[in-house]
């Protein structure tokens, strides 16, 4: 029998409730409104690429929830999303659909929550300030006469990026004028009051501004069912409940001893850990990580990812041998430096203001003996399948406990995309190669998986 109109109509309400209640991530359009079905995850870019993208690609999948407003409308309207997904461009040329670097929780009506997430992954987010985005005069192309063009260099504490010095001038001056009018929630307070993060499973912060020591007083005792976790703040890690995670990801600035004093805290529960820092940030390839305490510090670790050095133009065999003797290992992935001394050395002389005509010097003088040329750019030995499996069968050899399974030999960039203020393009820029070694059917087999012109 054929459904009547109002059969169908009472069809499609019941549709309408069910995906408020259970959400779905199978739809195509605009920017989400309240009408729109709900989601069970939300990934957002905000900024993304500079310009009005939404204007020329509305249905690209970043426009769908383009700006902060819109992300938090759906987080009070749709109690299924779980995971939530937001990248901040930071500085740089930025669209008019940014309204702001944090969610609008102030908004929020009275009774209105957030769902309780079980993925939260932040990206330039502001916890502090509102810094509602003010609009600058456009500027007539014939009246720039200078181009400033900033170094790509982060730290840990404050960034000498000048957007962000700005930003958090700024983010002071809130600050300031919350405390005048009696006013002393941040966005952080108010987001903690409208969530339950006792569910929270996962999460990521990477954050460009100095504000980690307010999210790591007041954040880490309040994620119970935390398991998985990517930042770079040991004073964040000091907070949580001790050896509850699963996952450690840090990938920055390291210290001598830094890594040991996290594992005497979560180690016990630890499979896999991410402690390194790459090369665009840490050309100077600091070793901060003692292998040989791992053993004991985190006994039932599977995955280890690390930067290794070279010692004395060969491979480092006694920290290979050190991760051969954690018993629990199966895999890992080991980051080696794609760039050799003199290239640094050079580049170090190209960015010294106060070193007078020295780069220009030292130019000249290597195009004259051919120093510092084509393959004596890279750090030596050369990464390939070769050497590779070299590493691989040593460590395969000498392995104490469980079987190693897979390992990964990394060098170069492995940054994401580069957001920031115009600047010029660096050798590394790109360049980068990983081999990867298993064992199968008893042989040691390694394939060149090449991303770049490294080595060509």
């Amino acid at each position: 029998m054929a459904q009547t109109p109002s059969g169908m109509k009472a069809a499609y309400i019941l549709f309408g409730l069910a995906t408020i209640a259970c959400g779905t991530d199978n739809f195509q359009g605009p920017a989400w409104t309240p009408e729109s079905l709900c989601p069970t995850s939300i990934s957002a870019s905000i900024g993304f690429s500079g310009g009005d993208w939404c204007a020329v690609e509305p249905n690209s999948a970043y426009c769908r929830f383009p700006n902060t407003t819109i992300i938090h409308n759906a987080l009070t309207h749709c109690p299924a999303v779980e995971e939530l997904d937001m990248y901040f461009e930071v500085g740089g040329c930025t669209g008019p659909e940014v309204d702001r670097w944090n969610l609008p929780v102030e908004l929020s009506q009275e009774g209105q929550k957030y769902p309780p997430l079980k993925r939260l992954k932040l990206d330039g987010y502001s916890f502090g300030g509102l810094w509602e985005r003010t609009e600058e005069e456009p500027v007539d192309p014939k009246d720039v006469t200078d181009v400033k063009l900033y170094e790509d260099e982060w730290d840990d504490d404050e960034s000498r990026w000048l957007p962000n010095q700005w930003i958090d001038k700024k983010n002071g001056w809130v600050q300031e004028a919350w405390e005048r009018d009696g006013k002393t929630k941040t966005n952080l307070d108010m987001w903690i009051e409208a969530m339950d993060w006792s569910q929270l499973e996962e999460l990521s912060i990477n954050t460009r501004r100095s504000e980690m020591v307010e999210v790591g007083s007041k954040l880490p005792q309040r994620l119970t069912s935390l398991k998985s976790l990517h930042l770079n703040s040991l004073g964040f890690v000091q907070g949580l409940k001790e050896h509850t995670l699963e996952k450690l990801k840090w990938v920055g600035k390291t210290k001598k001893g830094q890594l040991e004093q996290i594992l005497r805290l979560q180690g016990e529960s630890l499979r896999s850990v991410e402690y390194r820092c790459d090369e665009a940030s840490c050309s100077d390839w600091p070793q901060h990580v003692n292998i040989s305490a791992i053993a004991d510090l985190a006994p039932h670790l599977q995955h280890i990812s690390l930067n290794m050095p070279r010692v004395n133009g060969t491979w480092p065999f006694e920290d290979l041998n050190a991760l051969a003797n954690i018993p629990s290992l199966t895999s890992a992935e080991l980051y080696f430096r794609l760039q050799s001394d003199c290239e640094l050395y050079g580049q170090y002389l190209g960015r010294c203001f106060r070193c007078g005509k020295a780069w220009q010097e030292w130019r000249e003088e290597n195009r004259e003996t051919g120093h510092c040329h084509g393959d004596q750019r890279y750090a030596s030995p050369f990464l390939n399948a070769t050497t590779a499996q070299e590493m691989f069968a040593y460590l395969r050899s000498h392995k104490v406990g469980t079987k190693l399974e897979e390992i990964g030999f990394k060098a170069g960039d492995w940054t994401g995309p580069y957001d920031g203020p115009l600047r010029l393009e660096e050798f590394l820029d790109g360049q980068r190669v990983m081999i990867t070694c298993r064992s199968d059917n008893h042989q040691n087999v390694c394939e060149n998986v090449r991303t770049s012109e490294y080595m060509d």
